[in-house]
């Protein structure tokens, strides 16, 4: 996959590290904040790849290494 980190290089998700895949979607959450308003669209182009960024380097960066939360590691193909 293109995209997919191999395990050794992915970032295990504790305690400690669990705030980094939450603020990545911040801008996510702002994009969805924006849709209803007029006069955003320029906006919105602009933070698009930003968030589009940040939500694959959550879903790709990030491994659960808990054995009951593996089925989160979705997209890695193998498990961590």
């Amino acid at each position: 996959m293109l995209f997919a980190l191999s395990p050794a290089n992915r970032t295990p998700v504790t305690l400690q590290t669990s705030p980094y895949p939450i603020l990545l979607y911040i801008p996510f959450f702002y994009l969805a904040y924006l849709a209803r308003r007029e006069g955003t669209f320029t906006l919105r182009l602009l933070i698009f790849p930003i968030a589009l960024c940040g939500i694959i380097s959550s879903a790709w960066g990030f491994a659960w290494t808990i054995e009951e939360l593996a089925n989160y590691n979705w997209g890695h193909g193998e498990p961590f």
